[in-house]
């Protein structure tokens, strides 16, 4: 129906259990290798894209769009890019990264193309959105794809996916994005990382953390070892600590790139010890405590005055 809205004859699909399988495939099968080289060249991609394009706003692309496919689709995207890398060579990376970037996204569609379908169901619009219809239906049952003039390359739909509070891909104890074929994505607030930092967590030690050339994979890394490990294999040094030691200390430490960082070491109501990074201005253990209460820290009690 995607073709047929956009003036094309429908070509064989090719399903695959995962987007990792649609591009290993892709370059791994001799016998559809070639035609898919060849027909590269004429994807029929930026036709569909162009000729729906018209009834879709910019705005809700931009915004909506935009929005839904940093959240799960750049992270889907990096995984594939290096898990097709390390398995058969940089010889194809670049055609995998060519096609996966010029791939539909499926399901991830759905939000901004959901406002359309509201239109055309609920308001009777259906001229105005009949371009769109193919999407929606693809939106419905299947991930990504990658369009072209004689195949096209269909991937299933993630099994589970798991986000935070802020929506980034996330999982503490598992694979935050699961595939049919258990090719799996594994993200700390939405920062890839990799599968032994999660499955094997105390594999990941303060100097394999540090070392991390990346910083947001560091600080992942760091927190997953966990800041109070971290501090005390670098020998941070107290600036204040309060008496109440819900309050906590306010510590400083030189980390790579970043020296003279500030943390405050606190004990939570349950007994558990942790450290939280604090802006550098903090001076004072409750001045940072609050901080990360958002509140003024005259407002904050300590233990010996709450009721």
């Amino acid at each position: 129906m995607m073709y047929e809205g956009a003036g094309l004859k429908r070509p064989p699909i090719v399903w695959c259990s995962s987007p990792f399988a649609m591009a290993l495939t892709m370059v791994c099968v001799p016998s559809v290798g070639a035609s898919v080289r060849a027909s590269v060249g004429d994807s029929v991609g930026a036709s569909v894209w162009d000729s729906v394009g018209a009834s879709v706003g910019a705005s809700v692309w931009d915004s909506v769009g935009d929005s839904v496919r940093a959240s799960v689709g750049a992270s889907v995207w990096d995984s594939v890019r290096a898990s097709v890398w390390d398995s058969v060579g940089a010889s194809v990376g670049a055609s995998v990264r060519a096609s996966v970037w010029a791939s539909g996204w499926g399901q991830h569609e759905a939000p901004w193309l959901g406002i359309y379908d509201f239109f055309r169901e609920v308001c009777g619009l259906v001229a105005q959105t009949d371009k769109l219809e193919g999407l929606t239906e693809l939106a419905k049952s299947a991930g990504w794809i990658l369009p072209y003039d004689n195949i096209c390359w269909v991937s299933e739909r993630h099994s589970e996916v798991h986000t935070d509070e802020a929506k980034r891909v996330h999982c503490e104890s598992g694979p935050a994005i699961l595939y049919p074929d258990d090719w799996a994505i594994y993200a700390w607030h939405g920062v890839l990382v990799p599968k032994e930092w999660i499955e094997d967590r105390a594999s990941v030690s303060a100097e394999i953390a540090l070392k991390q050339e990346n910083v947001e994979l560091r600080r992942a890394a760091c927190e997953i070892v966990g800041w109070e490990r971290i501090l005390q294999d670098l020998g941070a040094i107290t600036i204040d600590r309060d008496p109440d030691p819900e309050i906590g200390e306010l510590i400083e430490v030189n980390l790579p790139d970043a020296p003279n960082e500030r943390f405050l070491r606190v004990l939570c109501g349950t007994g558990r010890r942790f450290a939280i990074p604090v802006p550098n201005e903090m001076q004072t253990a409750l001045q940072a405590n609050a901080w990360s209460y958002d509140i003024p820290a005259n407002l904050l009690m300590r233990k010996e005055n709450r009721t």
